[in-house]
């Protein structure tokens, strides 16, 4: 199919003019941010060679199916009403034989507020959508802050919210006319969230996902559902934890198949809130479910950028992905997007570029578009409103360019992905070479270190495998130790051979350090000699800061990790020997990269999480371990 999108350029971005194209007025009583709001930002879909939309029509007085017209760049009404409820937003799925909505207000003591189901069927001969017999169907007695949808592999329609401090879910039986009364999660940590926090669906890989936020626990948290199971049986996962790192602004998509991950959540952290914010601290991130059962986390924008409401696409085709955002947050102003690989995840630093702006004083917010991913054949479509002039814009981008195939089956692992580090150059040097093999994956679900070559500690020291601790799944590996003469802890996993290129990644987190002029080490590499070859350690009483200690010097990185939070590592030795170079990561995003003679000896043989330096007091949980090439 040819690109719906045309050719042309999108508007000039000089100062003060209109980026994008505005639409018309959706000015009317009780019509308020109709495009929003977070996780309901799904009001477009592509269907029949075209775009769609519900926007609300004053003439009308109610929300309407909307088609986009190419060649005028202009609405066309179907006739077709949604709902008359100006309070009402909707949520919209299209999933090639019907339309789903889910539409509600705010309002959870209000009737007039409730949630309904719409289906429609789609006539392409009319090019029209026709309601279905028996809808609407009310699914709940008042309003939520948001209601969204999604539809798993058998058919089933799902819808989630939050009420009375809880995540609660509903989803279709034997017809899409018959629906569960709404249950809540029967998880802990889906109950006593704030008034604030709220929940969206994903369907993926034979599952049903739920996201929600909890700011009391600075946390994303992320169920799963296999398709078909008892309404009960949900695992617990931690997309991202730790002090203001969750606000309650998310957008999910999800691959099937696909190597660069299964679901991917855009989300906003609460880090431009705290007292004398640090501009450079993550505001906006990119969460990337693996199919190994680990959340992968880039920075896509800063505090210092300030921009809030963001939302993802994906370009299958290219292999891009898009997020776009509102900036200045929080009452609205411009929409910027920022663009990267899928497979090589790494956003630029800064704004991003300006998409839609209206004049110099509009304050356009919450952009829309589909649950849907896209291809050169869909282009780009992206809506969104100006909440001072009530007035609906929207911009394009085309999908252009080669094809890009997906990473094959058996290539090497993932090489580095972020920007390079200030004077250096991470060219050539992100593949981690030879065939993936996978020595190690932590185990610490058995309960203990039976897949480790030894743990250990000393008197008055833990090591130990904790249950209810683990950054996803329910344990971690828990070291402890004291200023006691002879206190240790750690566990070591010895490869077959010694090895010149290895890659570890694992989760850490340091509940407690101890007194200045010491360090807590979370990885130690030794040769099979048992020399030390490097470690990569945080400074005690300092700045929070990773340093790394390699052969005869010692050198900081860039990156930062603090007490009581979560914290993603990716470490690379690459080559062996005096050829050998050091590549680190932190959160998926590049703080080291050092070439010989920092690390000494030929090879890596022994990996060590902990420390076994005797009388330095730390106490820090490990989870998520994997030992790889």
């Amino acid at each position: 199919m040819p690109s719906l999108l045309p050719s042309n350029a999108p508007a000039d971005a000089g100062a003060g003019n209109d980026v994008g194209a505005v639409d018309f007025s959706f000015q009317a009583n009780g019509v308020k941010a109709p495009t929003g709001r977070k996780p309901e930002a799904a009001k477009l879909w592509v269907n029949d060679g075209s775009w769609w939309g519900v926007l609300f029509v004053p003439a009308r007085d109610a929300y309407m199916i909307e088609r986009f017209d190419w060649p005028t760049g202009a609405w066309v009404d179907t006739g077709v009403m949604v709902d008359d409820r100006n309070v009402a937003r909707a949520d919209v799925l299209w999933d090639g034989k019907y339309l789903y909505m889910v539409s509600g207000g705010t309002d959870p003591a209000a009737t007039k507020h409730r949630a309904v189901l719409l289906r429609y069927s789609y006539d392409g001969a009319a090019k029209r959508y026709v309601p279905d017999g028996g809808f609407p169907v009310a699914l709940t007695r008042g309003g939520a802050e948001t209601f969204t949808i999604a539809e798993d592999s058998g058919g089933r329609v799902w819808v989630t919210f939050t009420s009375d401090r809880r995540v609660y879910a509903t989803h279709s039986l034997a017809s899409d006319r018959d629906w569960t009364v709404p249950f809540p999660l029967p998880i802990p940590e889906a109950q006593n969230l704030t008034v604030d926090d709220i929940a969206t669906p994903i369907a993926y890989d034979g599952k049903i996902g739920v996201m929600w936020s909890d700011q009391t626990d600075g946390a994303m948290y992320f169920a799963s559902h296999a398709d078909g199971s008892d309404d009960a049986a949900w695992t617990l996962s931690t997309a991202i934890q730790g002090p203001s790192l969750a606000d309650d602004h998310m957008n999910l998509h999800s691959l099937s198949g696909d190597s660069a991950g299964e679901v991917f959540a855009v989300v906003k952290t609460s880090l431009n809130d705290d007292p004398n914010p640090d501009p450079e601290k993550p505001l906006i991130v990119l969460l990337v479910l693996k199919s190994n059962g680990v959340w992968d986390k880039y920075v896509v924008g800063r505090v210092k950028d300030n921009q809030t409401r963001p939302l993802l696409m994906i370009d299958t085709e290219h292999r891009r992905l898009y997020v776009f955002m509102t900036a200045p947050c929080c009452s609205g102003g411009s929409i910027y997007y920022k663009s990267s690989s899928l497979d090589q995840i790494d956003f630029p630093d800064g704004d991003g570029t300006i998409f839609m702006r209206h004049g110099r004083s509009g304050l356009l917010n919450n952009p829309t578009s589909t649950h849907q991913n896209l291809d050169g054949s869909t282009g780009l479509l992206v809506l969104a409103a100006d909440d001072k002039s009530n007035l609906y814009m929207h911009n394009t981008l085309p999908l252009t360019g080669p094809s890009v195939a997906p990473p094959t089956a058996g290539q090497p692992a993932p090489g580095i992905s972020g920007s390079p580090l200030p004077g250096a150059s991470i060219s050539g040097q992100g593949s981690v070479t030879g065939p993936a093999v996978e020595w190690l994956v932590d185990g610490f679900e058995s309960g203990r270190f039976g897949l480790w070559t030894t743990a250990r500690s000393g008197p008055g020291s833990v090591a130990a495998v904790q249950p209810g601790m683990g950054r996803s799944g329910a344990n971690a590996a828990h070291f402890s130790a004291t200023a006691a003469v002879g206190s240790y802890a750690f566990a070591r996993y010895s490869l077959p051979s010694s090895q010149p290129t290895v890659r570890v990644s694992l989760e850490v987190k340091l509940e407690a350090e101890g007194p200045a002029g010491a360090n807590v080490p979370f990885l130690r590499l030794f040769n099979d000699k048992g020399s030390r070859l490097a470690a990569i350690y945080r400074q005690n009483v300092a700045d929070e800061r990773l340093w790394v200690s390699a052969g005869a010097g010692r050198q900081p990185t860039s990156g930062r990790v603090d007490l009581k939070t979560w914290a993603h590592l990716d470490v690379d030795v690459l080559g062996g020997g005096d050829a050998s170079t050091m590549v680190i990561r932190l959160d998926g995003k590049p703080i080291y990269q050092a070439a010989a003679p920092l690390i000494k000896g030929s090879a890596v043989r022994t990996i060590q999480i902990g420390s076994d330096s005797k009388g330095q007091p730390f106490d820090m949980y490990v989870d998520d371990v994997r030992i790889y090439r």
